[in-house]
Formats: structure tokens, sequence, C-alpha cells
């Protein structure tokens, strides 16, 4: 395989940066979905993400006091997120995610709903799993 270029080391090395998407209001049942390959359905400030794919971090910020959601990644694999509560996931390559509103009632406010979304930067741990060093140069 050939090395890798200049960008993806730098992007290896640093990470991407940091895009942050504010949910619109979520209908009880619904799910508000984001491909993140593709740019329209992406707010401005993260239009840049899909130059960094695959994502692998990701951190919601439910402020709505009443209602629940669920974080849907790659449409397979979901993370429920409790009224009033932080969570986030890392180590998981994000494609395409979706917040889905678990109320049956109550749809989330706007704008209470906070997506952070980056690419983290390689560890050494993860560094070592997936290259080994040859004549100087990184190859997978």
């Amino acid at each position: 395989m050939p090395p890798i270029t200049i960008r993806e080391e730098r992007i290896l090395k640093s990470g991407s940066p940091i895009f942050t998407i504010s949910v619109p209001s979520i209908n009880p049942g619904e799910s508000q979905d984001y491909d993140l390959a593709e740019e329209d359905s992406l707010p401005s400030t993260a239009k840049e993400a899909r130059k960094y794919l695959p994502l692998d971090y990701c951190e919601v910020t439910n402020d709505d006091p009443n209602c629940a959601v669920s974080l849907v990644i790659n449409q397979v694999e979901s993370l429920y997120i409790p009224a009033a509560t932080i969570k986030s996931i890392s180590g998981k390559n994000m494609w395409r995610i979706a917040v889905k509103n678990n109320d049956a009632s109550t749809a989330t406010t706007a704008g209470k709903i906070k997506l952070v979304l980056q690419r983290q930067p390689i560890t050494v741990d993860k560094y070592l799993r997936k290259y080994k060093l040859g004549r100087g140069r990184l190859f997978e």
C-alpha cells in the first residue's frame, strides 16, 4: 500500500476541527437525519465535516427537560439519551447519524439538543495497532 499523504498524516496527528449541530424541533416519534457525506443535509456549522470522514466522536447535549432522545449511528446502533443529560460516544466510525425523539406526546424544543462531532487525533495505542514503521515512512 502507498505511504499516507501529508494531509492524512496531519489529520491523524491533529484530528479534525470540532463541528457543532444545533438540532431543530423534532415531533414525537420522528427523527432528524444527518448524512455526513452529503453537504446538503448538514447545517452551515458542519459542512466541512465530510472532508474528515469517518468521524469517530460525538457528544450529545440534551438540555430539553421533557424529552428523551436516541442517537442512531449509521442506521444500526442506538444510544439512549435521557432528558437533561450529556452523553458521548467515541471509537465508532460515523457516516450517518440521526436524533430520534422517543417521547410519545411532546416535541423537542429547537436548539435544546446539540451535537458535537469530531474526528479525534490518533492515540499511541491506535497508531501501534494500525501502522508499522518501515524505512522512516508510515505504511498501512
